[in-house]
């Protein structure tokens, strides 16, 4: 019903002008800031980049969660989320997807797959072991400072195999071992 009295809504809203719009709804009765995801499609091939600009104007950073692709490597479709910020209650607000043949602006913030076990943005660059998962290191760019170096993010688990807390070797049970201690 929320959605078939929405789209009655869409309907009315003027959405011409730059790019394509998304109209953001808040159904509350206050004013509402959130994180916001948009699916956005783009007709032609060639578009390197988008941009996302507020209802006065200004554009404001957006994060790409995912994106199709042409064969051209334009972007096809794009899946991204930004910050809608104090939508009125029971009200709307018109954001602008502006496509761009360039590279994208530094309001797109982005992450770049460098090989299969790492990924990176302008901020950080992180290395997993795709055997286990581990974050393995982590690179801060600013300060060329190496905040993870080994596995950050191993779990370890504890079975208890009868009544008198016999406890699993986990070396034997690890793929990756403990190599920073044992339990016992």
């Amino acid at each position: 019903m929320i959605e078939s009295r929405l789209g009655g809504i869409l309907s009315k809203i003027d959405t011409r002008g730059e790019g394509i719009a998304a109209v953001v709804f808040n159904t509350l009765g206050w004013p509402r800031t959130d994180v916001t995801e948009v699916d956005a499609g783009f007709a032609e091939g060639g578009i390197q980049g988008f941009s996302v600009k507020d209802p006065d104007g200004l554009v404001i950073p957006a994060q790409l969660l995912a994106a199709e692709r042409y064969q051209d490597g334009g972007l096809k479709r794009v899946r991204f989320a930004f910050v809608a910020r104090e939508i009125p209650p029971l009200g709307y607000a018109l954001y602008r997807v502006i496509p761009q043949r360039s590279a994208p602006e530094a309001t797109f913030l982005s992450h770049e797959v460098k090989d299969g076990n790492s990924i990176e943005n302008e901020f950080y660059r992180a290395g997993f072991d795709p055997a286990t998962g581990a974050l393995t290191n982590l690179l801060v760019k600013t300060g060329d400072w190496q905040a993870v170096t080994g596995p950050a993010n191993v779990q370890a688990c504890f079975w208890q195999r009868d009544f008198r807390n016999q406890r699993e070797d986990l070396r034997r049970n690890s793929a990756a071992g403990l190599p920073n201690g044992t339990f016992e």
